[in-house]
């Protein structure tokens, strides 16, 4: 008997070995590919692009999209989606990283500023916790280093949400930077004090630069999210640096899916880790295909369901959206909803735990543990 329980113990250790091994070698090699190809992200290459500073120049203050080729369909639905807001489409600012994303969208929204950003790194598709996903969040740190001192202040947006209304008329910055605050990020959760960060406004500054920089110096240094450094710089008010938050029933993401669904927000992120096209799919289930599907291919030019595109406020059906749908989250999702929601539930016990889990443990392990 004494021989088994060894014996089982030595399998459960060699297995939780494996595991551990498995977890490093993916951060080292997702953390060697952000550093093997930050060379494509440097301020300096921001600086000497002319085509930057002459958009820069006539969009002040720009709602940024980072895109390449396999998000054109997301994208297509989105800039159908926004459509019929006024001025949207000019204040966008979208860095393609391959010419069929370039000229794609050129040709069909003519309104939007589009930057050819070629970019090898970001030739293939990738999704959360693969190596091109760190680089992903390092060429973001950087350009938002960047254009906190080139504009009057930006937007950094995804098209995986569905706008039921206008963003830039809901968010009031007066309102929400009342108290001296310089940066807007949405929220991870109902309860939670983490930064979500699939969308923030920063204002323009050269301590919000700072911020950016030493975001962007963390992602080259470790094997993490974004969002926890800067959930941790924002707890820290790093260089001066302080955050306001858009409240989770304006602005959800993918968690609000495993919540009851009480309400309906403004903005709806069908983010996390399904791929472009799980999630394109995933809209068109509930209605959201503010684009003519039948116009969707390589030799086609999109066009927009018009009806939809004119109203979007009323184009899904509020019963579908509050009811339970069948999406499936990927593994990571699935581990950080249930991290985050025990976590949620110890800090309202025990409050002081908050800040020693956002400074120690988020940033620096829990990547590791959701890979």
């Amino acid at each position: 008997m004494r021989a088994l329980e060894l014996t089982v113990s030595y399998v459960i250790f060699f297995f939780v070995f494996l595991e551990i091994s498995r977890k490093l070698k993916k951060g080292a090699a997702g953390l060697q590919y952000a550093q093997d190809n930050a060379h494509f992200a440097t301020e300096e290459s921001f600086e000497a692009s002319p085509e930057l500073a002459e958009a820069v120049r006539r969009v002040r203050s720009p709602a940024v999209i980072l895109l390449n080729k396999y998000a054109l369909n997301v994208t297509f639905n989105y800039l159908c989606n926004v459509a019929s807001y006024p001025d949207v489409t000019k204040r966008l600012l979208i860095f393609a990283f391959d010419w069929t994303a370039a000229s794609s969208i050129r040709s069909a929204f003519p309104d939007v500023t589009v930057l050819y950003w070629p970019s090898k790194p970001f030739s293939k598709k990738f999704r959360g916790g693969e190596p091109p996903y760190q680089f992903f969040q390092l060429f973001r740190a950087r350009l938002a280093a960047f254009l906190s001192t080139k504009t009057e202040g930006f937007w950094m947006i995804q098209t995986d949400t569905i706008w039921r209304k206008n963003l830039f008329k809901v968010i009031d910055l007066n309102m929400h930077l009342s108290k001296g605050q310089n940066l807007l990020f949405d929220k991870d959760g109902l309860n939670s004090p983490m930064v979500a960060g699939g969308y923030f406004y920063a204002g323009p500054g050269v301590k919000t630069q700072r911020f950016f920089q030493n975001l962007a110096v963390a992602l080259e240094t470790y094997f993490l999210t974004d969002n926890t450094i800067m959930t941790q710089l924002c707890v820290a008010e790093y260089e001066g640096n302080k955050c306001a938050y858009i409240p989770f029933r304006t602005m959800t993401n993918w968690r609000w899916e495993s919540t009851d669904r009480s309400f309906i927000a403004d903005f709806l992120q069908y983010d996390g880790g399904m791929n472009q096209e799980g999630k394109m799919k995933a809209l068109q289930k509930i209605g959201a295909d503010f684009v003519d599907s039948s116009s969707l291919g390589p030799t086609k030019k999109p066009k927009c369901n018009e009806w939809k595109s004119k109203n979007p406020e009323r184009a899904i059906s509020e019963e579908v959206l509050l009811r339970e749908t069948d999406r499936r989250n990927g593994p990571i999702d699935v581990f950080w909803s249930l991290f985050r929601s025990a976590s949620d539930a110890v800090f309202a016990q025990y409050p002081s735990l908050e800040k020693f889990m956002i400074y120690y443990i988020y940033p620096y392990y829990g990547f590791y543990l959701a890979i």
